[in-house]
C-alpha cells in the first residue's frame, strides 16, 4: 500500500488552491452537462475586445479538446470535462538541458525554482490565487527538452490559477538573495544524490531525492550523449552555478520563455471558450517589448530568437505512470561519433544489481513510434512480457524487468531494465540479447501483440485518469513534435500496429552500434573487467547474430502462444462523450447475504474498472519466523490454478487490459484488478479462479520467492524505504507492524509449499472477502454475477487476534552506507513519534497539518530551505493503521550537517507546536488539504483503497467522500492541541540511511 500510495500521490496529486473556498464549493458539476459550449444563434453577446497579439489565427476541435494557435505563437490547448469540479493547468517551454552551455549547467533548473519560489511567496495580486494556499504540491520541474510548471485547483477558482500562472511566467522575481539560496540548495542536493538533476518540486518525494534505478538510468543516458563510460555522474559545477547572477537568469530567460516556445494545457470543469478568452487577455503581452528592463520583469528584446530544437542523444520526453528519469546536465555534446556500443558500470552500497539497456530509436514525430511503443511493451511490460517469463515458466535470472519508450524533440531512448542477483548479471545479460534478437528476426504472435497493445491501452488510461495527469499528457505530446492528438489519438494509433511492424523496427534499432548498457552493482560483486570493446565481443558471443543484419524473417512461434481472449463491447464515440462528464454517484453498500462485504461506487468517466478482494489480518499474524509469508502466498496466487498455468493467467489477464496488484498492509491483504470496462467482468472472473482455486504448484512458489527476495532487497537499498523500515523498529520493536514490508529474506527462504498451503488455509480459507468496485461499472452488476455466490466458507473466523503494539522509548536506527550511490553523500532520516490510529478523528487535523507545512512556503520547509548549508528536504507525513500510526518528518541532508539539520527540524517543530496557526493560514491549510485530497480520489485505484482502508480500519467508506465536512471543521485550537501533543522533540524516534560524509 506504501508503495501504492507513493506512485499515486507522484502521478495525481498536483495542487493549488484558494483558501477562501467554501466548503459548498466541492459539490459536484451537473450531470449531462454539455462538454463544449454552443452558441445560441438568438442571441447576440456583447463584443469582446481580444488583443492583438492574442488573437487565434488557428484552431482544432477533437471531442471535447480543443487546439488553438494564437497569433503571438503559444498554443493553447483545452480538455473540457464535467465529472469532478477541477481544473487543471500545465504551462510547458521548450527548453531543458539541451539548451544549457557548456558554462552554464544547471540554469534551467535554477530558472524554473526561482520563479515558482518567488511567486509563492510574493504578496498575491489582486486577481490571483493567495500564495498562502498553495498546496504543497504544486511543482515546476526542468527535464531534457521541456520545462513544466503545473497546478489544479477548484473549478470554481479556475480564473485566479491562471491569473497566477500567468503572473509567474510573465513576471518573474529574479531577487539576488533567493537566486543564491536556490543555487546553494541545488548544489547540496547535487552532492547529495550522486551527481542527478533533482526531481520535479512536488510530489510526495523529496527534492534531491533519487531511487538508485533512476540513478542507472541517468548514467545510461550520460554515457549515451557524451560517452562518459568511465564511471560517475558529471556534476553541476558548484562555482559556475553559484555565479549565476540575475542579469545571467533574465537573459536565459528572454532567450526561451517566449510565446512561440509555451504550450498551455489545461484539463477539467472548464467552459473552453470563456477560458480562452481569460488566457487570450492575460498573455496578451507576453513577448512583447517593454521600455525598461528590470528583474522583476525581464525585457524580451525582439531579435532574440530561441535555440533551433536539434536531434542530440536520447533523454526523457514524456514521463510514464511511475516519471521518467531525469537526464544529466552537462556541457554541450560534441559532434556525433562513430556509432559503437557504449558500456559503462558503477559500484555502490546495494544488495542487488541494475542493469539499464537502451537504444537510440525515432522521436515521436515519427511515424515508427506506434510500432516502438508496442516493441517495448513487448520487451519488458507487464507479466507477460518477453524479459518477465522467465519468471513464470523458467529458471529465473532476474527478480524485475520493465522498459519505456522515451520520446522528446528529434529522438527518443527505448530502455530496458533489469534488477537481479549479482551473480546472475551474465545469465541475464545473455537472456536480454537473445530475446532482443528474437525480435528482430521473429514474428511476434497474434496474442502476444494483443497483449502488449491491450497493456498499453489500460496504462494510458491510467496515466490520464485525473484531470493534471491529462493536461500533462496533452501538453507533453505537443511540445515533444507529436502534437496534442496523440495524446487524445493514443489508442487508435497503438491498434493498428502489425506484427511486421514491430519487426521492421526491431530490425532496424536494436543494433549493437545503437546500444548503451549501464551496469550498477554491490560493492561486494565479483569484479569485472569489462570496457565497451570487450562487452561488444561478449554480445556477439550470447546472440552471434545480434550484430548481423537481418536477412529472413520466421514466423511466430504459434506452440507457445496463449489463445486470444474475447473482448467485450465498446461505447460509441457519442456514448462516451455522454458518459465522460457524467456526475459520479456515491458508494452504495451491496453486501451480499452470504456472501462478500461489497462497496460500489459507479464513475463512467473512464472506460476504467478497479475489484478489489480483501481480506483482514495478514502481516498482523506474522512473526519473525513467518515475515513475508502472506505476500508469498499472494504471489502465488497469480502463479495459476489447477487447470491454468501461470503463463495463461498473465497472458489472459492483460489481454483485457487488466492489471493485478498485490495489497499487504500491516492489518489487511488481497488483490487488487485494474481493467478496462468492457472487460471487467472476465478479469473479475480470473481473479475469483485463482484465489479460490490456486495450484501452489511447488516450483511457481519457488519462483515467486525469488521476485519476492527481489522486493527485499530492492526496499533495503532505498533510501526512503529503509529509513521508513527502520523507524518502525525504533517506534515498535518486536511488534509485526515493525516488520520489514516485504518480509525478512532468511524466514522466507525456509517457507516452502506446504507452509504456504497450510497459510492459506488459515487465513483466505477462514474469511469471506471484502470487496471495493470503484468505477465504470453498472451498480450491483459485478456483485451479482461474479461475488454474490463465488465465495463459499465451511467455517469463518469472527475474530481477529491482534498484537496491539506498544510504544518504546526514543531511540535511533541507524544504517551506514558508503560508496557511489543515489544518496551516497546525504543522508536520509525518518524522524518520527508513534501517531493515532486508522479509527481516530485526528488523521484529519494532521491532514492540514501537513498542508500547511509542506506547501511552498509552508513553515518548517522555509526554514529549512533557507539555510542550505543544513538541509535541503524536509516533509511531513503519517500513516494509521488498525493498532497503531505514525507521524513522521522526512529529512534529507549530507551526512556532516545531519545533527544540525535535525536540531533545527526540531527546533521548528516545537515552535509550530507552541505556535500553531493564524485563522488565514488555517483556512489556506483546509483548502490546500482539500484539493490534494479531491485530486488523489480522481484515480480508482487511489479510491479503492481508501475504501478498504477506512472500512477495515473501523470506519464507514463513505466517509472517505466527506473530506471537506471534516477539514472544515478543524480549528485554530485543534491544531495547536494536536502538534504540541504529537511534536515533542523528547519523544522522537528515527531511523537514518548514513551516507559517506563529502568532507
Amino acid at each position: 500500500m506504501r508503495h501504492l500510495k507513493s506512485t499515486s500521490l507522484a502521478l495525481l496529486l498536483i495542487s493549488l488552491i484558494t483558501g477562501l473556498l467554501s466548503v459548498s464549493g466541492w459539490s459536484q458539476s451537473g450531470r449531462g452537462r454539455p462538454r463544449v459550449p454552443t452558441r445560441d444563434p438568438s442571441t447576440t453577446p456583447a463584443p469582446i475586445k481580444v488583443p492583438e497579439a492574442a488573437e487565434v489565427v488557428k484552431q482544432e476541435q477533437a471531442g471535447n479538446t480543443s487546439r488553438f494557435i494564437l497569433r503571438n505563437g503559444m498554443t493553447v490547448i483545452i480538455s473540457e470535462q464535467h465529472a469532478a469540479p477541477i481544473t487543471a493547468a500545465v504551462a510547458c517551454f521548450k527548453v531543458g538541458y539541451r539548451d544549457e552551455s557548456a558554462e552554464g549547467p544547471g540554469i534551467s533548473r535554477l530558472l524554473a525554482r526561482v520563479m515558482l519560489r518567488s511567486a509563492a511567496q510574493r504578496p498575491p495580486a489582486p486577481s490571483a490565487l493567495d500564495p498562502r494556499s498553495l498546496g504543497g504540491l504544486i511543482g515546476a520541474e526542468a527535464g531534457f527538452d521541456t520545462t513544466r510548471y503545473y497546478a489544479a485547483a477548484p473549478s470554481e477558482k479556475t480564473k485566479e490559477l491562471l491569473a497566477f500562472q500567468a503572473e509567474m511566467i510573465q513576471e518573474p522575481a529574479f531577487a539576488q538573495d533567493q537566486l543564491q539560496r536556490e543555487a546553494a540548495n541545488l548544489v547540496e542536493e547535487d552532492k547529495g544524490n550522486g551527481g542527478l538533476p533533482p526531481g520535479c518540486e512536488s510530489g510526495d518525494t523529496l527534492p534531491g531525492y533519487q531511487e538508485p534505478s533512476d540513478y542507472s538510468m541517468a548514467r545510461l543516458l550520460e554515457i549515451s550523449s557524451s560517452g562518459n563510460e568511465a564511471g560517475g555522474i558529471r556534476r553541476v559545477n558548484a562555482d559556475a552555478l553559484r555565479s549565476i547572477t540575475r542579469e545571467r537568469l533574465a537573459e536565459f530567460y528572454r532567450a526561451h520563455y517566449r510565446p512561440a516556445n509555451l504550450v498551455i494545457a489545461i484539463a477539467g470543469d472548464v467552459s473552453t471558450f470563456a477560458i480562452l478568452l481569460d488566457v487570450q487577455q492575460r498573455y496578451a503581452e507576453f513577448g512583447a517589448v517593454r521600455p525598461t528592463s528590470t528583474p522583476q520583469a525581464p525585457s524580451i528584446r525582439p531579435d532574440t530568437k530561441p535555440r533551433t530544437p536539434d536531434s542530440r542523444s536520447p533523454g526523457p520526453g514524456r514521463p510514464t505512470a511511475a516519471g521518467a528519469p531525469a537526464l544529466v546536465s552537462g556541457p554541450e555534446v560534441p559532434k556525433p561519433e562513430e556509432p559503437r556500443l557504449r558500456y559503462g558500470s558503477d559500484r555502490g552500497s546495494l544488495t542487488q544489481s541494475i542493469v539499464t539497456l537502451g537504444f537510440r530509436a525515432p522521436s515521436g514525430e515519427s511515424s515508427e513510434w506506434p510500432a516502438v511503443e508496442v516493441l517495448s511493451a513487448i520487451i519488458g511490460q507487464g507479466r507477460g512480457s518477453r524479459l518477465y517469463r522467465p519468471l513464470l515458466d523458467g529458471s529465473p535470472t532476474l527478480y524485475r524487468a520493465d522498459s519505456n519508450y522515451f520520446p522528446f524533440r528529434g529522438g527518443a531512448v527505448l530502455t530496458a531494465q533489469m534488477w537481479l542477483n549479482p551473480d546472475a548479471i551474465d545469465s541475464a545479460e545473455s537472456l536480454l540479447f537473445r530475446e532482443l534478437d528474437r525480435l528482430r528476426r521473429e514474428m511476434v504472435g497474434e496474442s502476444e501483440l494483443a497483449r502488449a497493445k491491450m497493456y498499453l491501452e489500460r496504462s494510458f488510461v491510467d496515466r490520464t485518469s485525473t484531470y493534471p495527469g491529462r493536461a500533462r499528457a496533452l501538453a507533453q505530446a505537443e511540445a515533444s513534435g507529436e502534437g496534442y492528438r496523440a495524446a487524445l489519438d493514443y489508442r487508435a494509433r497503438i491498434r493498428p500496429v502489425r506484427a511486421e511492424d514491430v519487426q521492421r523496427v526491431a530490425a532496424k534499432y536494436l543494433t549493437t552500434s545503437a546500444a548503451c548498457l549501464h551496469e550498477y552493482e554491490p560493492q561486494s560483486a565479483a569484479p569485472r573487467s569489462f570496457d565497451a570493446v570487450r562487452f561488444a565481443a561478449t554480445v556477439a558471443a550470447w546472440a552471434p547474430s545480434f550484430s548481423q543484419p537481418v536477412d529472413s524473417i520466421r514466423t511466430a512461434d504459434t506452440a507457445s502462444q496463449t489463445p486470444l481472449a474475447s473482448q467485450g463491447g465498446e461505447r460509441t464515440a457519442a456514448e462516451r462523450a455522454t458518459y465522460e462528464s457524467m456526475e459520479p454517484l456515491p458508494v452504495r453498500d451491496f453486501s451480499t447475504l452470504n456472501g462478500p462485504r461489497a462497496f460500489v461506487r459507479e464513475d463512467h468517466s473512464l472506460p476504467l474498472v478497479t475489484i478489489a478482494l480483501l481480506f483482514q489480518g495478514g502481516r498482523v499474524a506474522e512473526d519473525e519466523a513467518t515475515s513475508g509469508i502472506t505476500e508469498l502466498m499472494l504471489r502465488s496466487l497469480l502463479y495459476g490454478t489447477a487447470r491454468q498455468n501461470p503463463v495463461r493467467v498473465a497472458d489472459e489477464l492483460e489481454q483485457l487490459g487488466a492489471k493485478v496488484d498485490i495489497v499487504i498492509e500491516p492489518d489487511f491483504f488481497g488483490l487488487v484488478v485494474s481493467a478496462l470496462s468492457r472487460n471487467a467482468d472476465s478479469a473479475l472472473r480470473i481473479l475469483r479462479d485463482v484465489i479460490e482455486d490456486p495450484a501452489f504448484r511447488d516450483p511457481d512458489i519457488a519462483r515467486a520467492r525469488e521476485v519476492q527476495t527481489g522486493m527485499i532487497r530492492e526496499a533495503r537499498d532505498s533510501g526512503r524505504e529503509r529509513a521508513f523500515e527502520l523507524l518502525l523498529q525504533a517506534l515498535y520493536p518486536g511488534n509485526p507492524c515493525a516488520l520489514p514490508p516485504h518480509g525478512r529474506e532468511e524466514a522466507l527462504s525456509k517457507t516452502g509449499g506446504d507452509q504456504i498451503r497450510g497459510w492459506y488455509e488459515r487465513t483466505i480459507k477462514r474469511q469471506v472477502p471484502i470487496a471495493i468496485i470503484v468505477g465504470d461499472t453498472d451498480g450491483s452488476a459485478l456483485v451479482s454475477g461474479r461475488l454474490a455466490e463465488g465465495f463459499r466458507r465451511r467455517e469463518l473466523d469472527r475474530t481477529l487476534q491482534l498484537r496491539v503494539p506498544q510504544a518504546a522509548k526514543a531511540a535511533d536506527r541507524v544504517e551506514q552506507r558508503s560508496g557511489q550511490s543515489s544518496f551516497a553523500q546525504s543522508s536520509f532520516a525518518m524522524i518520527g513519534v508513534s501517531g493515532p490510529k486508522g479509527d481516530s478523528p485526528e488523521l484529519a487535523v494532521l491532514d492540514v497539518i501537513e498542508s500547511a507545512l509542506n506547501r511552498p512556503g509552508g513553515q518548517i520547509l522555509l526554514q529549512l530551505k533557507e539555510r542550505p548549508a543544513f538541509s535541503f528536504g524536509a516533509m511531513l507525513g503519517h500513516e494509521a493503521f488498525l493498532t497503531a500510526g505514525v507521524i513522521h518528518f522526512e529529512l534529507l541532508t549530507s551526512p556532516e550537517n545531519e545533527a544540525a539539520a535535525r536540531t533545527l527540524l526540531t527546533g521548528e517543530m516545537d515552535r509550530f507546536a507552541r505556535g500553531g496557526v493564524s485563522p488565514e493560514q488555517l483556512s489556506a491549510a483546509i483548502a490546500a488539504s482539500s484539493a490534494a485530497r479531491l485530486i488523489e480520489l480522481q484515480s480508482p485505484m487511489a479510491r479503492a483503497m481508501k475504501y478498504a482502508s477506512a472500512f477495515v480500519r473501523q470506519r464507514q467508506p463513505s466517509e472517505v467522500d466527506s473530506f471537506a465536512d471534516r477539514y472544515s471543521k478543524v480549528t485554530v485550537d485543534d491544531i495547536k492541541r494536536v502538534a504540541a501533543f504529537y511534536f515533542k522533540p523528547s519523544g522522537l524516534s528515527a531511523g537514518i540511511v548514513r551516507g559517506t560524509s563529502s568532507k
